[in-house]
């Protein structure tokens, strides 16, 4: 009876089990149904794995082998797909789209039809960018309710240019959304001056390292940083903050000091010292020594003198030569790294750190003593400063950290002035660095106002969620970060050049032309000139013909790399390039080839025979017309003719690239 008791109990604790599993079993395979209902899964991809976190699935499908792919599918227990990405391990590397940018809209379009049907009305293409040469299209989509922008409600779709296949989605977000129906009693003229007052676009200057010239520069800006993503309430005109603040990570300018080794170039005469070394001695005479480095120093970091130090560096930056001074004290445990101006004892950095400090924080410090402290330690600069940042103690309570900004006419540098940190544990100063460098400044004369500066800045009417997926009308900014020149409006970059519109639509002037479809083809592969119009029949300048070069050759932009011109030289010949110069057709062909493996063996003109009829053409280029000849990178006319000396077009010379491309790809 006892072993029959048992045997039940075991069958009554299995039952519910059984039951759960079957349940979970069949919920899986319901959602399974749902999600393959919506997307087709390759044939060979036969293998089939999950994980779950709360209500989230991802699927992950792979041939038995594991050699030829994966899908990865996310969604929601509803089957709502969150995410797809599709990875093939052998696929093409051409850099030649077979299929052009609108058949792969249409195949992204009824991918979103299958995948999101419900949204995929509400959903509005970006414009189109430049045309890149990655492998992928990618079409970006705002979501839209009743005519107005979703704020941050971004959908990704990646298709395939050669295989028309969908590589990838994500960004959609299937939260049930309230909208406020109110109208916006606010207009844009309205909402800048708001955003004006209650965020900000501070006028400064920005300072750019150039490593070519090594010289540093400024130019002023007007700044926009909207990580926090404000916007202007546009029914009250109050500040609004959306509700999910990301956490992405803005880009900062490094600051970091450039420094030069101090090396001389070697000219010595017959005997005793160089030129070049003279002058170092001379300039080295008026060095302070690290004990009286110290002893100034000390006066304001008394760490200094019960430490012992263990390492010494001397250098030169520009003009100035700096110490870089490391003490150690065994007995505390502690370290300190000093930086110095070696002939004035003036500190450029402080860093004091121990291994042992109390737990607690026994003193405070206020921004006055702060203050009179800097006032101190950087005189002459301290006067140039204002305090930009509110005092700062870390969660722990353990430090308080200031940060003076520098002024210049008024306005902050970026990046440059005066930041100290106090432990409150050890009642001292245990960082100090200054950021100050000698350039000049452009007068503020003249700069346009804030009132008209902020036209620039893409302030738009969205949906924005204030509170958890309750969105109101607002006005806010689609970038976080930009810098506009203080003077004419436009976009700048990190050294103060003026950004291109990203924008290049298709030709408007080749509609019929012979070379149109070819031209397309390139234009979708990323490979194309910049403009509204190709002006196809005109010569072709030297330097687009090298744009274009570079860009297949290469695989980048000519405006995208500082060190092209040495490129340059070595396709041409040539030091320096005549911007307007036009090429014969004999000339591209030797500037294609010569930036080929081809261009030595192409340069042995005797071993080849002339393979046209043409009667005039330079012996010296016979070679390198032969080889594009038999690479079938150029073709003989009707008559026979390569005409060598006729001006080459700019459609004669995208059909070089075209062809040039294709060889490279077929070897």
């Amino acid at each position: 009876m006892r072993k029959k008791f048992l045997l039940l109990t075991v069958i009554a604790m299995l039952v519910p089990q059984v039951s759960f599993a079957n349940e979970k079993t069949q919920g899986l395979e319901g959602l399974l149904g749902k999600v393959k209902a919506k997307i087709e899964v390759p044939k060979a991809f036969t293998e089939f794995n999950y994980n779950q976190s709360g209500e989230d699935y991802r699927f992950i499908w792979q041939d038995q082998e594991g050699k030829q792919g994966s899908l990865y599918v996310e969604c929601e227990s509803d089957g709502d797909i969150l995410s797809y990405r599709l990875n093939l391990y052998h696929t093409s590397d051409s850099t030649l789209a077979k299929i052009d940018w609108e058949t792969g809209k249409a195949k992204a379009e009824s991918f979103l039809n299958q995948v999101v049907p419900e949204y995929a009305k509400a959903l509005v293409l970006r414009e189109r960018t430049a045309p890149s040469s990655d492998y992928d299209y990618t079409y970006v989509y705002d979501l839209y309710h009743e005519g107005v922008k979703v704020f941050n409600q971004v959908i990704y779709v990646n298709v395939n240019k050669q295989t028309g296949e969908i590589k990838s989605f994500s960004g959609i977000d299937f939260s049930e959304r309230t909208y406020n129906a109110n109208q916006p009693k606010i207009t844009l003229e309205q909402a800048e001056v708001g955003y004006l007052k209650q965020v900000g676009l501070p006028a400064l200057y920005k300072t750019y390292y150039d490593w070519k010239t090594e010289e540093k520069s400024s130019f002023l800006v007007y700044k926009l940083q909207n990580g926090e993503r404000k916007g202007i309430d546009a029914a009250t005109g109050a500040l609004v903050v959306h509700y999910k603040n990301e956490d992405n990570e803005l880009y900062k300018e490094a600051t970091t000091e450039e420094s030069q080794s101090v090396t001389a170039k070697n000219d010595s005469g017959a005997s005793g010292l160089t030129p070049s070394e003279r002058k170092a001695v001379e300039e080295t005479k008026g060095l302070l020594s690290v004990e009286v480095i110290l002893d100034k120093v000390a006066k304001h970091f008394p760490r200094v003198k019960s430490a012992t130090v263990s390492r010494n560096n001397l250098y030169k930056q520009k003009e100035i030569y700096i110490r870089q001074i490391v003490l150690k004290d065994e007995v505390n445990k502690t370290n300190v790294s000093l930086t110095v101006d070696a002939k004035t004892a003036e500190i450029e950095n402080y860093y004091f750190w121990s291994s042992t400090s109390p737990e607690t924080a026994e003193y405070h410090w206020s921004e006055k003593e702060a203050a009179s402290f800097l006032s101190q330690v950087a005189p002459q600069q301290f006067k140039e400063t204002k305090l930009i940042e509110d005092e700062y103690t870390n969660e722990d309570m353990t430090t308080t950290n200031y940060y003076y900004g520098r002024l210049v006419n008024h306005l902050l540098v970026d990046g440059e002035g005066l930041s100290i940190t106090y432990d409150q544990r050890l009642g001292e100063v245990t960082s100090y660095s200054k950021n100050w460098s000698q350039m000049s400044f452009k007068s503020p004369e003249g700069m346009m106002s804030k009132e008209n500066a902020v036209k620039n800045i893409g302030l738009e009417l969205v949906y924005m969620e204030t509170s958890e997926d309750v969105y109101r009308l607002a006005y806010t900014t689609r970038e976080t970060y930009m810098l506009l020149d203080a003077f004419n409006g436009k976009e700048v970059d990190y050294s103060g050049k003026v950004m291109e519109e990203e924008a290049q639509k298709f030709y408007t002037d080749l509609k019929g032309h012979p070379k149109e479809a070819l031209i397309k083809k390139l234009f979708d592969s990323g490979i194309y000139l910049k403009g509204e119009k190709l002006k196809p029949d005109l010569p072709i300048s030297e330097e687009d013909f090298l744009n274009l070069l570079c860009q297949v050759t290469q695989g980048y932009k000519p405006d995208e790399n500082e060190n092209v011109s040495g490129w340059y030289k070595e396709v041409t010949g040539k030091a320096t390039l005549d911007k307007q110069q036009t090429l014969t057709r004999e000339k591209s062909v030797y500037d294609m080839i010569s930036a080929t493996p081809y261009k030595k063996i192409a340069s042995i003109s005797e071993l080849y025979v002339y393979p046209f009829e043409d009667k005039q053409y330079d012996e010296a280029l016979k070679g390198h017309i032969s080889v594009a000849y038999g690479l079938k990178l150029i073709q003989k006319d009707k008559t026979g003719l390569f005409r060598p000396k006729d001006k080459l077009t700019r459609a004669e010379a995208l059909e070089m690239m075209y062809y040039l491309l294709l060889s490279t790809e077929t070897e």
